[in-house]
C-alpha cells in the first residue's frame, strides 16, 4: 500500500474524532521567519514543504505575508486508501474557499515526503508513546 503524509494548516485544521489521531505539529510559520529566509536566499523562499514563495502564499490563501502564518500539522498514513482520498476530498470540498489549499498530501518517494518524514519521525513516535501512557498506572508515584 502507498504511504502518504497529510499536512494541514490551522485554517483547515486537524480533523475531528478518530481521523484526528496521529497528527503532530510539523512547524509554526511566521511572516518574520519567511522574510529572513528570503533575505538569506536572494528573495527566494523554500523549505521542506514549499518550493516557492508563491506556493507558500497559496497554501495559506493569502495575498499579504502577514496573513500567511500559522501552524502546520502532519500525519503519516502507512496504507493510504481510497477511503482516505475520499475523506480528504470532502474536507477540502467543505472548507471555505480561501482555505481549500491549506492542505498538502505528499506521496512516498517525493523529496518533500522524505524530508517531512525525517523531521516528524520522533514527534510521531512520542505521540504514540503519549497515547499509550493512558494505559499505565502511575498512581504509585503519588503515594
Amino acid at each position: 500500500m502507498p504511504q502518504r503524509i497529510v499536512l494541514v494548516g490551522d485554517q483547515i485544521g486537524i480533523p475531528k474524532g478518530e481521523r484526528g489521531e496521529g497528527y503532530a505539529l510539523f512547524d509554526r510559520y511566521k511572516d518574520t521567519w519567511v522574510q529572513e529566509v528570503m533575505e538569506e536566499q536572494d528573495e527566494h523562499f523554500c523549505d521542506d514543504v514549499f518550493h516557492s514563495y508563491e506556493e507558500y502564499m497559496e497554501f495559506w490563501g493569502a495575498e499579504n505575508l502577514d496573513e500567511a502564518q500559522g501552524s502546520v500539522y502532519g500525519k503519516l498514513y502507512k496504507n493510504w486508501s481510497k477511503e482516505d482520498v475520499d475523506f480528504y476530498a470532502k474536507v477540502v470540498e467543505d472548507a471555505d474557499e480561501r482555505d481549500k489549499n491549506n492542505i498538502k498530501i505528499l506521496k512516498g518517494g517525493w523529496e518533500e515526503f522524505k524530508a517531512v518524514k525525517r523531521r516528524m519521525k520522533y514527534k510521531w513516535e512520542d505521540k504514540k508513546d503519549d497515547d499509550n501512557d493512558d494505559d499505565i498506572d502511575l498512581s504509585f508515584l503519588y503515594t
